[in-house]
């Protein structure tokens, strides 16, 4: 029974260590394309007031 209740414990701390890795994984990834989306936002920013200022 208790080598049972180890055995299960193990694999439940396996599973869980790759369920981590695989939010960490997907976080920095929504990180990356935040990081992206913020960019590209600035850069249009930008954009437009380069355009205002031009028809001032």
């Amino acid at each position: 029974m208790i080598i049972g209740l180890i055995k299960d414990f193990k694999k439940l701390k396996k599973d869980n260590e790759k369920f981590s890795d695989e939010v960490r994984k997907n976080m920095e990834a929504q990180h990356q394309d935040y990081l992206k989306l913020k960019s590209d936002n600035e850069k249009i920013a930008n954009d437009i007031r380069k355009q205002i200022e031009r028809h001032k």
